[in-house]
This record gives C-alpha cells, structure tokens and sequence, in this order.
C-alpha cells in the first residue's frame, strides 16, 4: 500500500498527543485504570499538595492522574448529585490554541453520543477559574487491556458479547459522523453486570468528525493514535472514514482471541510498516489452542484488509457478520451425538426389559 520515511521521528509518531501509547501500564487486577484509558501517566499523585481546581459545582475527592495535557479526578457533581470522572486541560495550555481545540473537539464529539455502550459525556464547559473541564460518567470495572494482561485471550463465547458491543457503540458514533480513531484495548471498558459483561467505548479524544469542515488539529507526516491497533491509511496520514475505525476493531479482536498482537515487530517503525506492508497470520496459526472456527476467523481477517475497499463498508456489516455466526463450544457436536446414542440405548434396554417381563 505503501511505505514509511524513516525520516520522520518514530516518537512524534507515536505520541503526538496525551491519547497515544506504544506500551500500555500495567493495573493490580480488577482495579480500574483510569490514566491507562484516558492516556494518563501510570504514577498517581495524591491529592494533598497538589493545585486542584476550585468549583462550587464539582468537589473533588481524589486525583486519578496526570497527562502532558491534563488531569482527572474522581470527583462528586453536585447538582445533580452524582460521582463523575472530571478531566481538566492544565493551566499552563490555556494559551496553546491547538490543545484546547483539541480538548473541546473531544468533549463536543462525547457529548453528541448517547448510547449504552459509549462513556457518557455529562457536561463540559469552564470551571470559575477558566480552565476547560468533561464530565463523565464514572465507570467501576476494568479495561479489555487490564482483562487481557490477567487471561491472555478470551474465550469466543466470553469475545462475542464484548465485539457486538463495541460495534453498536461504533453504528452510534458513525451515524453522527464520527470516526473513533484509537479503537484498543485500553478504550473498551468491561463492567460486569451478573454474569454478563457490558462493554463500553470509551476516549473519543482522536475522534475525527467527518460532516464538519474543521482545519487538522495535526501536523502534516505526523499520525494519530495507537500504532498496534492504527489502519495503513491513519499511518500514512490518508483520509480516513468508519472503514478505519473497523480496521482497528479487527486488531482487538486477533489479540482477544488469540492472546496475540496482530504485528509484533521490535519497534514502533516496524509495527507501523508491518500493517502497510505484510499480511496477518491467520488466528489459528497465531494460536492453535484456541480452535478459531473458520468463519469467525474470515470476519476477522476480512476487517483487517489493507484495502479499505476489501473490508467491511460499514459497521453493521461486520456486526450482522458476528451475529450470524453460530459458535458452539468445542466438542458440542461429539457430546451431542454422545448422549444421542446413550439415549437411543436406554430406550432400546428399557424395551428388552419389558420383552422379557
């Protein structure tokens, strides 16, 4: 499809911004990771002593983290009364016109979307001191990335529920002209609701809004987002539309089920080359043990298309492709005809037992 400058700095590459990261941070287990997710330094600070904004409509309770662009912070809204994750644009970016555009496209993209499985943006706007603010709902649980680090893979009966999810969450987010971006496992949040897991998509701050004509909030040669989980087109700075977006989702879905990246190179630069240049392994070679059905396995490799043109044309595409599959745990057919068989023989020895009476 085409091919890298190795000109261009690798780092720049990677982390243009708070959201982009090559190596996720490790969480203690089951704890929610909020500075994972919202591109945050995996060291939090505590509250005492550190400037936390005043507001007589937030109080804050406790500081998440820090980024290069902003803070979060467990906080409780007051009217009305609810506990909310309060991301805040550091004082001193104030004046940078491109960090704040950016801040508010992300809240101006979250806010637009009202779906159950997307983070709901509550509000947003400027605090008394005028620094900008989001609002969002608090999530307890853990990310795909956090479940993934303590399972490796997931079984595909346990992976379905968790794609159909992200896919509606995505229907809803393109329906508005939206292009997520940094779909990875750090943006997939896992709540267990009995035992059922909801998946919600989280961090719309790479979003792109595709129906608005708005200047680039970034500088020619330089790509946005998570270099495991980007389409060749968003490495190669090349448009993109809701065909990236499923690209992107093909990555989570290799790696959940087969515990596996997609590319593995030693680099950045390497991992970014290997999704313009060579073609993925098929799920089952990347592993054996877990016994991908062929036809799961094609929706995979189909959304991992170079070609946008070759991949699903849409969202609902892929998710009435997921839907339509009909995965079975392995040896159900065997066991099946097992008890078929068992039963065929007790009928036949309850009749001879009753001949002979």
């Amino acid at each position: 499809m085409g091919s890298l400058s190795t000109g261009e700095s690798e780092i720049d590459m990677v982390r243009s911004d708070d959201s982009a990261d090559f190596k996720e941070d490790s969480t203690p287990t089951g704890a929610i990771n909020w500075a994972n997710i919202l591109g945050l330094s995996s060291q939090t600070p505590k509250l005492s002593g550190e400037a936390i904004p005043s507001d007589d409509r937030f109080e804050i309770l406790a500081l998440i983290g820090t980024g290069a662009c902003s803070q979060v912070y467990k906080a409780r809204q007051l009217h009305p009364s609810r506990v909310v994750a309060l991301k805040v644009l550091h004082p001193h970016l104030l004046t940078n016109a491109e960090s704040t555009a950016r801040f508010q496209r992300e809240a101006e993209s979250g806010a637009r979307l009202n779906h159950s499985s997307i983070c709901t943006v509550y509000e947003y706007g400027r605090l008394s001191n005028g620094q900008p603010f989001i609002a969002m709902q608090y999530l307890e649980g853990e990310s795909l990335a956090s479940l993934l680090r303590r399972f490796e893979c997931l079984d595909i009966e346990e992976a379905l529920p968790i794609f159909l999810s992200c896919c509606n969450a995505l229907i809803a987010a393109h329906e508005q002209g939206i292009v997520h971006r940094d779909i990875k496992p750090a943006n997939i949040f896992i709540q267990s609701i009995g035992k059922e897991r909801d998946a919600k998509l989280l961090d719309f701050g790479l979003a792109k809004v595709l129906s608005h004509s708005v200047p680039s909030l970034t500088q020619t040669g330089i790509a946005l987002g998570t270099v495991q989980y980007m389409s060749p087109e968003q490495i190669l700075s090349e448009p993109v539309d809701a065909r990236s977006d499923i690209y992107s989702l093909g990555c989570v879905m290799f790696q959940t089920l087969t515990g596996r990246q997609v590319f593995e190179g030693r680099t950045a630069f390497e991992v970014m080359e290997e999704h313009i240049n060579k073609l993925p392994a098929t799920l089952q070679s990347a592993n054996p043990a877990a016994k991908i059905p062929s036809d799961l396995e094609n929706v995979v490799l189909t959304a991992l298309a170079k070609d946008p043109g070759r991949r699903y044309q849409s969202v609902e595409e892929l998710r009435d492709a997921l839907a339509s599959l009909s995965i079975e745990p392995e040896g159900h057919f065997f066991n099946q005809m097992v008890l078929y068989a068992l039963l065929v023989f007790s009928i036949f020895l309850l009749f001879f037992f009753f001949v002979r009476i």
